[in-house]
């Protein structure tokens, strides 16, 4: 079934849909296929993709890993697609720099999912997570999915640290106080050294951006103070100190330097319209770009109070307002801190049309609200739901009433449009369609369970008439003692909410965990008067004027780039061969360059950190060329997620950071950030290991080899290579003519491998014969392969500038969550400490024809507590499943 087909077969058929107080007329019906086959065709020509990650919990140590599950839909039907193959991931940290990327490929099962290590030395703070695709570059970065979650180090589980800042000199000065205290106790420590890391963005052309540092001065009352000049830059410090031979770091986000609050108004519709009573939604933004709490009232021109106006949620509210053309109004109000603004209401527009919507139980009423002396007879209401047209209604009266249990549950958009399609007006509606939600029935085999005991937990996913839904779903268990679960974000309020409406949104779970409730179902309303929907220009793929992506989904791997030939390599030559070469996977590509001279690799893979040769030659296969590679780039980091304060954690971290850090330690022993910084006086000799002797059946000879025979040069070595021949400084292998010789992935010419100190090589590999074959025409007379111990010796070999050593960002490799069996009472007698946050992950549990699924692990040496258990993933029909229920933890002396 191809796309359109699948859309066609979602769609209920167009027809009038409604009723008023006259019924509403349905449009020509060869109109309306129009209009529905122009914006099936715009969803056909430009597929958009959605994404959403399921990650194992929102609080880690440094050491651990993230473990995630990529869900990749279809924008408009929500059905699982694998149009891109691969899903970015990116770390960033608070100063906007990415800390470490992951390239993700689908399994055999077509599930995206891996896992990101986190350094040991990341500081402490609040990190988020990115994940998108290159074909949503096409889209801006608002539509990539984002995470925030938060990162502690080993001293995180001892000492915390408050923040005490206060402004001056205009706002452009900070002092900033840091109290550091026990944990539990809050009794201060003496910190040492303490360092400050800020400032403004870094020259984006320096490959090594710094960060200005200044020392602070720690007082007899054991705080550390310091003044620093703030610029429109970062909105965060990094703080650094010892203490009892160990240091810490960590990221001090900084408050905004005011109370300040801004406000907007959305009058319902568009526009105040002149004479009438219109609705008007309201938005207050404190400095920290957080929903802000108001009341006041708004007043006339000539200071008479006209309405009582107060916000109902996160700074949003809504009132109704009667506006003359001509007239100014204003809100007067104030936040909870006393602060008093006046903000002047829009004016009132004399002509024009606005819709009014409110919801009548599971029926939407519109009404189309008109300035006074306008008619709005003869124009036209469409009803879509994510870019797909589900009402298209000839306006005849003074309000319609749609039926709304027809339609996916998501964000509805009321066009208005004149009799030539202009739009007129828009209005956003949410729609709970309960009767499309899948039930899910959670089961554990017993009512609670002690330590190391196996736990069988089965999922039921079935549709509101108790048929059998298929789908794939990942699965997280975390220790509610340890670890709170993510009340912000959550796959439904992603994909029905987040991902069709611009700017950010405060904690959008809020309006799915009570959207029984008359109060949160208000609230979403309001939220939907207040943004904007924006994915396709619906008004222009009415009219056959379609959007059209400038970037194809990307299904391989490709490196591009242009080979210069001619006396001073400065033009483009057609037709040279160009290699690419990958000794550690045998890999091997050759292609040719265009008449530009450029070239192209593509429709492979390799995995990540994979070290390529590329080689591009003369057609008669000299050297004399000059090879230059396309760099890799990647979206701009632009944070559109408020940091949160310190103040403002939800958490308590006390207890998780101490029983991570002791697993940590446990499994890896103890950690390098534990260790003072001490000065070393020797050369640092790092020695890794040969890329090519994992793959090859040549000579290998190691440094160990040298220094046992105590050889003087590197022609000695090779002399005692079988079948190599050295005469004067010419060297063969076999007999044959020059071979290939290679220093740490560079070319240098054979002649120059005696100039080499022996102590400075860890490794020399001679490939003979078909060996050398991957090397193509460069390694018909063989290979010598050289890697030093340190890939930084004296000895510099001539550039080449025909050949580029690439270090590719392959696939992510991705690993099996660990979780132990105690199958045997041994196993239960283990002395070892199970001290598991996330006690269970899976990140691919597939639901059969029954639409059952079943899991298994076994609890860990858990206080007495509840384990929650959080499944989430989409049906094959493309409906979003969230479900969280408990186990009850009671270890035997609570029982």
């Amino acid at each position: 079934m191809n796309f359109i087909q699948k859309i066609s077969t979602a769609l209920i058929a167009v027809t009038a849909g409604a009723s008023g107080a006259a019924a509403q007329l349905a449009l020509d019906s060869a109109r309306v296929d129009s209009m529905r086959s122009h914006l099936l065709e715009q969803l056909s020509v430009y597929p958009q993709e959605k994404v959403y990650v399921q990650n194992d919990k929102p609080l880690y140590v440094a050491g651990e890993d993230v473990w995630f599950r990529i869900h990749m839909v279809n924008a408009a039907l929500h059905v699982p697609v694998a149009n891109s193959r691969y899903v970015y991931v990116e770390l960033i940290n608070p100063m906007e720099e990415v800390v470490s990327r992951l390239r993700i490929r689908p399994d055999s099962m077509l599930v995206w999912h891996g896992q990101l290590p986190l350094s040991e030395t990341l500081p402490e703070g609040s990190y988020q997570l990115r994940f998108y695709t290159r074909y949503m570059q096409n889209l801006s970065e608002d539509y990539f999915f984002r995470r925030q979650i938060n990162i502690g180090d080993p001293l995180t589980a001892m000492y915390v640290t408050y923040p005490t800042f206060e402004y001056s000199g205009n706002r452009k000065k900070l002092r900033l106080e840091l109290e550091v205290c026990k944990r539990g106790t809050h009794q201060r420590i003496m910190p040492e050294n303490v360092r400050i890391t800020y400032g403004q963005t870094p020259d984006e052309s320096d490959p090594f951006p710094k960060y200005p540092t200044k020392k602070a001065k720690t007082d007899n009352d054991s705080i550390a103070r310091i003044e620093l000049d703030i610029h429109d830059g970062k909105q965060v410090v990094m703080m650094e100190y010892d203490y009892e031979g160990k240091f810490h770091k960590q990221y001090i986000p900084l408050p905004a330097p005011d109370n300040d609050y801004v406000l907007d108004f959305f009058p319902e519709g568009g526009d105040i319209l002149s004479g009438t009573t219109c609705r008007i939604a309201f938005k207050a933004l404190n400095s920290n770009g957080l929903g802000e709490d108001i009341s006041g009232c708004v007043l006339s021109e000539k200071g008479d109070t006209l309405s009582l106006v107060k916000s109902q949620h996160l700074g949003m509210g809504v009132f109704s307002h009667y506006q003359k053309a001509g007239e100014h109004c204003f809100l007067v109000c104030r936040n909870n801190a006393g602060l008093e603004k006046r903000f002047q209401l829009p004016d009132a527009n004399p002509e024009g049309v606005s819709l009014q919507a409110q919801w009548n139980r599971d029926r939407l009423l519109v009404k189309v609200l008109a300035a006074e002396g306008n008619d709005p007879t003869g124009m036209k209401l469409l009803v879509l739901c994510r870019g797909i047209l589900y009402y298209a209604l000839e306006w005849a009266s003074e309000y319609a009433m749609i039926e709304c249990q027809d339609m996916p549950s998501g964000v509805v958009q009321l066009l208005l449009l004149d009799a030539q399609d202009k739009p007129l007006s828009e209005r956003l509606v949410f729609n709970i369609n309960t009767n499309e939600s899948p039930l899910i029935t959670a089961q554990t085999n017993l009512p609670e369970y002690g330590q190391r005991e196996e736990i069988k937990a089965s999922f039921k996913i079935e549709d509101i008439e108790h048929n059998p839904l298929i789908g794939n779903f990942s699965i997280a268990v975390t220790d509610d003692n340890d670890v709170s679960m993510d009340t912000c974000n959550n796959i439904l309020s992603e994909l029905l909410l987040r991902s069709e409406l611009k700017g950010y949104i405060e904690n959008p779970a809020y309006y799915f965990s009570n959207t029984a409730t008359k109060k949160s179902t208000l609230d979403l309303d309001v939220l939907m008067m207040t943004q904007g929907w924006s994915r396709y220009n619906v008004v222009n793929a009415l009219n056959g004027s379609y959007i059209m992506p400038e970037q194809e989904p990307e299904r391989s791997t490709t490196i591009t780039g242009i080979a210069k030939g001619g006396l001073t390599m400065n033009k483009g030559g057609k037709g040279f061969p160009v290699q690419l070469i990958s000794m550690k996977n045998l890999f091997f590509l050759t292609t040719e360059t265009d008449e530009n001279g450029r070239f192209k690799f593509d429709r492979f893979e390799l995995p990540d950190s994979t070290a390529l040769v590329l080689q591009a030659n003369t057609l008669k296969g000299g050297s004399h060329v000059e090879l230059l590679v396309d760099e890799t780039t990647y979206p701009d980091i632009r944070l559109t997620v408020p940091w949160l304060l310190p103040e403002k954690r939800e958490y308590d971290p006390d207890e998780f950071f101490e029983k991570a850090e002791q697993r940590y330690t446990t499994i890896n022993g103890m950690r390098m950030i534990y260790l003072d910084q001490v000065e070393v006086r020797a050369k640092k000799i790092v020695k890794p290991k040969s890329q090519w002797a994992s793959a090859i059946t040549s000579t290998i000879i190691s440094s160990e080899e040298f220094e046992k025979y105590h050889y003087t040069s590197v022609f000695q070595i090779l002399q005692g290579v079988a079948g190599v021949m050295i005469l004067g400084n010419e060297i063969s292998i076999r007999g044959g003519g020059t071979p290939l010789v290679m220093i740490d992935n560079m070319e240098i010419d054979a002649s120059e491998l005696n100039s080499l100190i022996v102590d400075d090589i860890d490794e020399i590999v001679v490939m003979k014969g078909a060996d050398a074959a991957i090397f193509g025409s460069r390694g018909g007379n063989g290979a010598i392969l050289l890697t030093t111990k340190t890939g930084d010796i004296s000895f510099k070999p001539k550039e080449k500038f025909n050949i580029k050593t690439l270090n590719l960002l392959g696939y992510h490799i991705s690993k099996e969550f660990y979780s132990p069996r105690y199958d045997t009472e041994e196993q239960k007698n283990n002395s070892t400490p199970d001290l598991r946050t996330t006690i269970y992950w899976n990140p691919s549990v597939a639901t059969g024809a029954d639409g059952l699924a079943e899991v298994s692990f076994f609890s860990a040496d858990s206080q007495e507590t509840t384990y929650s258990i959080v499944i989430e993933g989409l049906t094959s029909s493309g409906k979003p499943v969230y479900n969280v229920s408990k186990i009850k933890i009671k270890p035997p002396q609570a029982q």
